[in-house]
């Protein structure tokens, strides 16, 4: 029975997917090429072609070929998405969200556009704006968890710390679904720390020591948490274990924790 891999341009395509599946992504890039060599204006070769060179952060050799792929296919959604992903990675997120706004024009159901284009949104100081492109994220995939994460995280920034911690609290769960039985540990770090600093903004500073504690075991060189819990336990009354974190962020790079040392931790306890 034949298929759309029986051509020689097809076999071609097949092993570079296959290398691609075994992060094999140079070779994978070979057998791309051969085709384009062959069949420049093959569509398939191109879009891989381009997915292989981001995958090894050739962000600008993966746009040129997501280039091709739109001139050939102007209705190609996941090229528009994939371009605008790479534009995100160099920085250039103005156009990333022009592109990933293309990608949800032609597939308004398009998950990945919304999100990466409410990442591209965020680092514009478009908040309100990622806020609303998170939600339409997890409207389309309630099982989202680094939306639910990017969410509570803008809701950090604009300063809504109730609103923050449900987001993040479901982060943590659906990594716990997701990941913790196969790592051993709930891999959303990021997501403790998070919401730890958003339990110490309301006050609770017991439950943010609490955060603090899982975001530094699944990451012991993360200098924030360590200051963050330093300061903490300082306010409960635990100023020598509280002193030990200051001086562990300082070490790890926190700058700030050594004006925090000279504050609260060299003088002599009243």
């Amino acid at each position: 029975m034949s298929n759309k891999y029986s051509t020689s341009n097809g076999k071609l395509i097949a092993s570079g997917l296959a290398k691609v599946t075994h992060q094999d992504y140079r070779g994978a890039i070979v057998d791309f090429n051969k085709v384009i060599e062959v069949d420049p204006q093959n569509i398939e070769a191109h879009y891989q072609l381009g997915a292989a060179k981001g995958a090894l952060q050739d962000f600008r050799g993966a746009i040129a070929e997501f280039n091709k792929v739109i001139d050939l296919d102007p209705l190609n959604a996941e090229a528009y998405y994939h371009r605008g992903a790479s534009k995100a990675y160099l920085l250039d997120f103005m156009g990333g969200v022009v592109d990933l706004t293309r990608a949800i024009e032609i597939r308004p159901s398009h998950e990945g556009a919304y999100h990466n284009r409410g990442s591209c949104k965020g680092s514009l100081q478009d908040y309100r704006g990622a806020l609303a492109d998170f939600s339409t994220a997890i409207e389309i995939n309630p099982l989202n968890l680094e939306a639910f994460y990017d969410r509570g995280a803008t809701k950090v920034i604009l300063q809504d710390y109730i609103g923050a911690i449900p987001d993040l609290s479901k982060a943590i769960k659906l990594a716990d679904i997701m990941f913790a039985s196969a790592l051993g540990s709930n891999p959303m770090t990021k997501a403790y720390y998070q919401r730890g600093f958003a339990k110490v903004k309301l006050q609770d500073y017991r439950g943010a020591i609490d955060d603090l504690n899982i975001a530094i075991k699944n990451d012991p060189k993360h200098s924030e948490a360590y200051y963050l819990r330093g300061m903490m336990k300082i306010g409960i009354g635990q100023r020598n274990e509280g002193c030990l974190d200051l001086s562990r962020a300082g070490e790890l790079g926190y700058e700030d924790a050594y004006i925090a040392i000279k504050e609260f931790c060299n003088k002599p306890i009243p």
